[in-house]
């Protein structure tokens, strides 16, 4: 986007790498506003500013990555694995990699939303049905989602939410009032998750199983290996698009934001970023 030669973009990389950091306090954040921006914000304002600098005539170190003191030598902490990361350069890209949560609640909660979801659409679950639910997650995931103060992690509270409203949408995930409500309380009592060895070399992509155990006597189970949105079980583009719609709509409005979805599947043809300055603007 800045039409750098090879030689700026070595410049760019050498600030881009100056700029990093690795400071994992943001954990503590109780509402993840400063994770976001440690995940997101702060990169692509470095990448930006890594840009600007070279654009308006900046030298730098032409090669960040060897030498004395080099990126690689200070952050890699398996040097074994450079050899193929070079062999892998124009092969392998790690944005395929990526994944994109189908619901905008915690990572470690997609395969258990994805699980409630079709439990309800097979079987018309309402939670009067529901005598008791047992979520099964990797250890570590079963720790950060256990009854946490924010709704959008809390695996009790998106699992009772779910079966009362039929269905998961962004303010939902994200009401402490409707946390709070003694509906949800009581429906929260009975849910419980349970953290599973069988998982444990499993938390990057975290599984699950959904165990629930109805007034009749039935048990229904859902195992999710890959919920949906990973790399490995990734949306569709029409996914992708109907969850950014309905993430945008109510801030952009709906024409606007249809346009953005169209302008950014066909990023490529767009002659300027300036473009998309007015489709951004709330």
């Amino acid at each position: 986007m800045a039409k750098l030669n090879p030689r700026q973009i070595r410049y760019a990389l050498s600030y881009a790498g100056q700029q990093a950091s690795g400071v994992t306090s943001w954990t503590r954040d109780g509402e993840h506003v400063e994770k976001a921006f440690v995940f997101s914000g702060m990169p692509a304002r470095n990448a930006v500013t890594a840009a600007l600098f070279v654009q308006q005539g900046f030298s730098g170190e032409e090669d960040i990555f060897s030498g004395d003191g080099n990126f690689l030598e200070a952050l890699c902490q398996n040097k074994e694995a450079l050899p193929t990361w070079i062999d892998n350069l124009g092969s392998h890209y790690e944005i395929m990699e990526t994944n994109i949560k189908r619901f905008p609640i915690g990572f470690p909660l997609q395969a258990p939303a994805d699980a409630m979801t079709m439990l309800i659409q097979e079987h018309r679950l309402t939670a009067n049905q529901v005598k008791e639910i047992a979520v099964y997650l990797p250890p570590l995931a079963s720790k950060v989602v256990n009854n946490s103060p924010m709704p959008d992690v809390n695996c009790q509270y998106i699992m009772a939410v779910m079966l009362l409203d039929g269905k998961l949408g962004f303010d939902a995930a994200h009401s402490y009032s409707r946390m709070a409500d003694p509906k949800i309380c009581e429906l929260k009592s009975r849910i419980n998750v349970i953290g599973d060895q069988r998982f444990a070399q499993r938390e990057e992509r975290p599984p699950g199983i959904l165990r629930i155990h109805l007034a009749d006597g039935r048990t229904l189970e859902k195992y999710i290996p890959t919920f949906k949105g990973s790399a490995d079980n990734p949306m569709g583009r029409d996914e992708v698009g109907a969850k950014a719609l309905d993430l945008m709509q109510d801030v952009l409005g709906k024409d606007r934001s249809h346009a953005l979805i169209r302008t950014i599947w066909g990023l490529e043809k767009v002659h300027s970023m300036r473009e998309l300055r007015p489709l951004l603007s709330a």
